[in-house]
């Protein structure tokens, strides 16, 4: 069997309109839709008038009363840092991996000396 093309045949497009296809009027449709989100949105951005009030003010001539009930209290301050102690067995594997870290890279700006690792050691928990 051999393979057979196909070729769309054309109408030619009259003079009145009449050669524009349902594919054509979607992209007419498509553009004009899309200049009207454009021009809308952009009108939006640059539009200067201040938002309206939702209701008129009241028209009274009383002026407003004073509060004189003493202000709440503040709440009490907040710790300026949370304390976490580790389990011993935690200090030891930080203070192992610390030791290896520092033996793997000694010039890393993160690296403790030695004194420091054994005050951590020697205390017992690390804190957080």
């Amino acid at each position: 069997m051999s393979p057979s093309i196909i070729v769309e045949k054309k109408r030619p497009a009259s003079k009145n309109g009449e050669g524009l296809t349902s594919r054509d009027w979607l992209w007419v449709g498509l553009a004009i839709l899309s200049a009207w989100l454009l021009l809308t949105g952009l009108h939006r951005l640059f539009n200067t008038q201040p938002a309206l009030p939702t209701q008129p003010a009241p028209l009274t001539a009383e002026p407003p009363k004073e509060d004189l009930s003493p202000p709440p209290e503040p709440p009490p301050p907040m710790p300026a840092q949370r304390t976490f102690l580790m389990h011993s067995e935690a200090v030891r594997e930080t203070v192992k991996s610390l030791r290896e870290h520092a033996r793997e890279c000694p010039n890393a700006p993160d690296v403790l000396t030695e004194e420091q690792i054994k005050a951590i050691e020697q205390q017992g928990h690390l804190i957080l």
